[in-house]
């Protein structure tokens, strides 16, 4: 049990501010195991199990049975269980919040596993207290990766075959341009997840009541963008995107149904139909972009004047070939 912002050791405090950052905790913030740790009056120090699905015990404010007095969750100190070990003790760690304690890599790889095959499980996992700030770094995270393979690989690799043609050591500046657009998207991918994760919420809260606030569900959804690693694989992205994300609005519902303890009825609800809209958007858009590059393309008609050397060459195919011959052509030879 560690603070969620500095990562202090929490265990045998009573809940306050934690002495490393000031940082305010309950232990409603946490999750443990069931039977894993013990909660000790504050005055005769006796050891009470959780006993909800939090592992936490039930009722918050009752009479202690060891010195009859009246004590609160909130004055008693946990510590493990006899046998328990401490990281142990806790339940459903969401490994990219633990990332400063375990490693980044570590994390990132723990994250990325729980995000392809147990989306459910990572969206339980989510903290009580949260910022966008982690989730939002994931995304970018796999987003830039899988744009990074899609362009950056092979822009590299055919820069690299054609300086070996023309035998220059400049690279040319058309090699530029896909990068260049590679950040645009980017950065306009991402305003579309942000954009469909407010939606989502929007329509998770118009269909009944949520646990936890946008911050969650905002962030379960940030958190599904590992399916979009796969679009990184070089030469074979593109064709595979479609697929990804298939598998990322699949984890996507499971998350957000773990993260806001809603139906998956209403999970699904709220992820497919605002991602139905975007995409008609983008189809929309880019067919409306397509049919203008047309339109202004075939826009300026060819001047229909004929040069001198075509009406020339129209005058002549106008004498017909096989014409007869003139009246002095059949006069006698002298």
């Amino acid at each position: 049990m560690r603070c969620q912002t500095c990562d202090y050791e929490l265990w045998n405090l009573i809940p306050a501010a934690c002495p490393e950052c000031g940082t305010g905790w309950s232990f409603e913030q946490f999750r443990f195991r069931a039977g894993a740790a013990q909660f000790l009056c504050p005055h005769c120090e006796h050891a009470y199990g959780g006993n909800d699905a939090a592992g936490l015990p039930t009722p918050r404010h009752f009479t202690c049975v060891g010195c009859q007095q009246e004590i609160m969750l909130s004055q008693m100190r946990a510590l493990p269980a006899p046998g328990s070990n401490r990281d142990d003790a806790m339940e459903d760690r969401h490994p990219w919040m633990q990332r400063a304690r375990i490693g980044r890599w570590r994390a990132f790889r723990q994250t990325t596993k729980q995000s392809l095959l147990y989306p459910a499980k990572l969206g339980s996992s989510l903290p009580a207290n949260l910022t966008i700030t982690a989730p939002l770094l994931y995304s970018v995270i796999c987003n830039t990766t899988a744009l990074a393979g899609c362009v950056l690989v092979p822009v590299t690799v055919m820069t690299i075959i054609e300086l070996a043609t023309s035998g220059s050591t400049a690279v040319p500046m058309t090699s530029y341009v896909p990068l260049l657009g590679g950040a645009l998207g980017l950065a306009l991918l991402q305003l579309l997840i942000l954009t469909w994760c407010g939606c989502a919420h929007l329509l998770l809260r118009m269909t009944g009541e949520t646990r936890h606030g946008w911050r969650h569900t905002t962030s379960a959804l940030l958190f599904c963008s590992a399916p979009m690693l796969f679009a990184a694989i070089p030469c074979c992205g593109v064709y595979v995107a479609a697929l990804s994300t298939a598998w990322m609005l699949v984890v996507a519902i499971c998350a957000l149904a773990g993260a806001q303890k809603v139906s998956a009825y209403r999970a699904a609800l709220a992820v497919l139909v605002p991602s139905l809209g975007l995409l008609a958007i983008v189809g929309a858009f880019f067919i409306l972009a397509l049919t203008t590059g047309v339109t202004l393309s075939g826009g300026t008609p060819a001047s229909t004047l004929p040069s001198a050397q075509g009406a020339a060459a129209a005058d002549v195919s106008l004498v017909p070939s096989d014409a007869p011959n003139s009246d002095s052509q059949l006069l006698p030879a002298p």
